[in-house]
């Protein structure tokens, strides 16, 4: 991903890496991004607070998550794909449900000085 948020997924075919899809939707530079287990969806969340779940395939936008207050620093799916979780700056905690895909879950604000796998601790360093 660029400075710009645009995402580039490229493929391997023999030896060589081969572009495949350029996703653009978000407004600003994406901080995190993870693949389902399959590898059929990817999520991507970043400066401007939006969570994009998209075809890694074809570049098509599936989805779009609204509610965080801050940037998104992190985005991953459960074990089980039944759920997407993403942290932001402020260090609220959100899981999304993703059966049926992207419908809007539970929301837990985590201790001021918890540590998260963003690779920050809690007032310890602002992030990007």
């Amino acid at each position: 991903a660029d400075a710009a948020g645009v995402i580039r997924v490229w493929k391997l075919a023999g030896n060589k890496l081969m572009p495949q899809a350029v996703l653009e939707g978000h407004t600003g530079p994406v901080y995190a991004l993870a693949f389902n287990a399959e590898g059929r969806t990817l999520a991507s969340g970043g400066a401007d607070r939006a969570v994009v779940l998209w075809d890694p395939e074809t570049g098509n936008e599936r989805s779009v998550l609204t509610g965080h207050a801050d940037r998104v620093l992190r985005v991953q799916f459960l074990p089980d794909e039944s759920a997407l979780m993403t942290v932001s700056r402020d260090g609220a905690v959100k899981r999304w449900r993703t059966v049926p895909l992207a419908k809007p879950g539970d929301t837990i604000f985590a201790p001021p000085r918890a540590t998260f796998g963003t690779g920050f601790r809690g007032g310890s360093n602002p992030g990007p």
